[in-house]
């Protein structure tokens, strides 16, 4: 166990009679309360004691190695002293010990201060009192610490720093931050078992930022996280300066997007969407559709004229179905303009026109449907038969072709 030198009665280690046991000669008894002054007698130009009111000098010189021991003693247990090995020792003692205004040790110095230690220097308070700040440095400007060659720590149980105005904090090579269990070690566990999908409760630890603006500048950013949660309340946006960059996102999982506003997409170059439709390496979405690939659902709640519409302003426009059937379901008619006369293509082999009651197609000028053996009519608007060639039924409700 290691004793500090405030927990212990301080006449059991500094008392006048074991300063004076020095087992090479006896020193006469000096009387609190006499002025004498005396050496000993053998051998007598080694030694010296002096006791006046309480208060004890002490000169002893080693004749084998000539070095010089001086101490000055009170009674109460203060002491100051000079060792053989050239070390320096001053004690403060409160005496009585219960008087909180003694004991104390000041120092003050009107020039410079200078402090020099060759190899260790250790500050230790025991705040006895229990004072809230047992240890307070105050300096009227900068303050520079430095350790050279090594590294510097600060710890306790919360840490604080404090800057009035501005908080710098530089690294030649790398800034961290650790918090959880452990320190750095239980920190960086934590939190790759966290990124592993460990359940790590707490021990990851938690960073909290409180700022009004939030700037972070780098040529790189990687972040592993296992879940992020962002809560904007006004506006968030991202701004790609060089052309040469792509946008990423590679998800094993399901990707959601709600917008209570407006969604508009502006895109310069072109656009191409690959939907597999196969199904999920997890658990599948709640809203996931099970009878088609690509679901839309348009207008139900819309006042617009058009639920959907598309503009090609320059080149074809192809919708194709390599398998299956392709379906169109309207409450009222289909229109199909074409503004430079082009054509209605129904297939390369086969097509069929069906409708559940009546059929009308009509131009400005005349309808010819003709088969691929030659066969063919042509009639009017009105219905009125021109020309013929073979047998046609046609069946459907209403199709424009304007």
């Amino acid at each position: 166990m290691v004793v500090k030198p405030w927990e212990t009665d301080p006449k059991t280690y500094s008392s006048t009679k074991g300063k004076l046991d020095t087992g090479a000669a006896s020193v006469p008894s000096q009387g609190n309360n006499t002025n004498e002054c005396g050496f000993t007698t053998a051998p007598e130009s080694h030694i010296a004691a002096c006791t006046v009111n309480g208060v004890t000098e002490i000169k002893t010189k080693n004749p084998e190695n000539g070095a010089v021991l001086y101490q000055i003693i009170c009674d109460s247990g203060a002491h100051f002293g000079v060792g053989e090995d050239g070390s320096i020792e001053m004690y403060s003692v409160a005496s009585p010990a219960d008087d909180k205004n003694a004991g104390n040790f000041k120092g003050y110095c009107e020039g410079k201060y200078i402090l020099k230690i060759g190899k260790e220097f250790h500050i230790e308070v025991g705040n006895k009192d229990k004072h809230e700040n047992p240890l307070s440095i105050e300096v009227f400007g900068n303050v520079n610490i430095k350790a050279t060659g090594g590294n510097l720590n600060l710890g306790g149980d919360n840490v604080s720093i404090n800057a009035g105005d501005v908080c710098t904090i530089n690294a030649g090579r790398t800034v961290q931050v650790n918090a959880g269990v452990g320190g750095m070690g239980g920190a960086v566990k934590a939190v790759t078992n966290l990124i592993n999908g460990v359940d790590t409760g707490v021990a990851g630890g938690k960073v909290e930022i409180n700022s009004g603006d939030f700037t972070v500048k780098s040529s790189a950013r990687k972040n592993q996280v296992n879940v992020i949660y962002d809560e904007v309340s006004s506006e968030r946006s991202l701004e790609m300066n060089d052309p040469r960059g792509t946008f990423g996102i590679n998800s094993l999982g399901h990707m959601e997007v709600k917008v209570k506003g407006d969604y508009i997409e502006k895109i310069q170059g072109t656009r191409k969407t690959v939907i597999s439709g196969g199904p999920p390496l997890g658990i599948p979405h709640p809203e996931r559709s099970t009878d088609s690939v690509w679901q839309i659902d348009l207008g139900q709640t819309a006042t617009a004229a058009y639920d959907l519409k598309v503009k090609g302003y320059k080149g074809n426009i192809e919708v194709k179905g390599v398998a299956g059937d392709f379906k169109l379901d309207v409450a009222n008619d289909i229109t199909l303009n074409s503004t430079v006369g082009g054509s209605l293509n129904l297939g390369k082999s086969s097509a069929t026109l069906k409708a559940t009651k009546n059929l009308v197609i009509r131009a400005s000028s005349g309808v010819q449907v003709i088969s691929s053996e030659g066969n063919y009519q042509q009639i009017t608007e009105e219905g009125q038969k021109l020309q013929s060639k073979g047998d046609y039924s046609i069946k459907a409700a209403t199709i424009h072709l304007n």
